[in-house]
């Protein structure tokens, strides 16, 4: 059975019910419940307690961690990218599955086509140029996909990564490589955003590595390490970063 993520983005205090079906062994959301049924539940709501156990807080390292990974999701993103109640599990998008991004099956991040990186009307060295280097492509979704603010693109790799590392979700996967690739391979655009975007992706992206089982890039990215590949490149273009 694969993993699954269920998603729900509480903006105030509520009771949320969940009806677990021990046949397929999934939460179902709680319009299959009456509403006498969800009225009992939420009213007993503290008859749970005893059976509880609290958020793991302490030790401190743990929830430190979830801060670093997933300090830059914010509730727009997750309400644009993840609808209430919806159901993320590894069967959303297969391995190297791009199409999957983009289906209606998939996760709805946003669309990055690294192989038109390219300005519309360009031409001979100019196409060549942005097809090479990403930075055209990188400042065009920062002014038209993500509000020119730079924690969105961090929020889609951290959410990516999310998915793909407690979901084994291959469209988060995706979304995670595309947008390593877009950062890395953009020369012209590192001194251009030096100030506020790549110094983040860089500590959002070590955060990340650190929390990787030591099997991760064998089963997930098999021989093809590219983070390693694309991070030695972007040394070399920045050296005074």
């Amino acid at each position: 059975m694969s993993e699954i993520i269920h998603s729900h983005t509480p903006f105030a205090p509520q009771v949320m019910v969940r009806v677990w079906d021990p046949v397929n062994e999934q939460l179902f959301p709680e319009s299959h419940l009456d509403n006498d049924q969800r009225r009992r539940y939420a009213d007993d709501i503290r008859s749970f307690d005893p059976r509880l156990g609290a958020y793991p807080l302490d030790p401190p390292h743990s929830y430190q961690t979830w801060l670093k990974l997933s300090g830059y999701v914010s509730p727009a993103l997750l309400t644009r990218v993840l609808p209430r109640d919806r159901v993320i599990s590894g069967s959303d998008g297969g391995p190297y599955d791009e199409g999957a991004i983009r289906d209606a099956s998939g996760i709805p991040f946003t669309m990055i086509d690294l192989k038109r990186s390219f300005p519309p009307e360009s031409q001979g060295e100019e196409r060549t140029r942005y097809s090479l280097d990403k930075s055209w492509l990188l400042s065009h979704l920062l002014n038209t996909a993500w509000s020119n603010d730079y924690r969105q693109p961090l929020g889609e790799l951290q959410l990516g990564f999310i998915c793909l590392l407690m979901g084994q979700n291959y469209a988060g996967f995706e979304q995670w490589k595309a947008l390593i690739h877009l950062l890395c391979l953009s020369s012209e655009a590192i001194a251009k955003y030096s100030s506020d975007l790549y110094p983040n992706f860089i500590d959002a992206l070590q955060h990340q590595l650190n929390e990787c089982p030591e099997d991760f890039f064998t089963d997930v990215i098999m021989v093809d390490n590219f983070v390693f590949q694309l991070l030695k490149y972007w040394v070399v273009s920045s050296p005074d970063l």
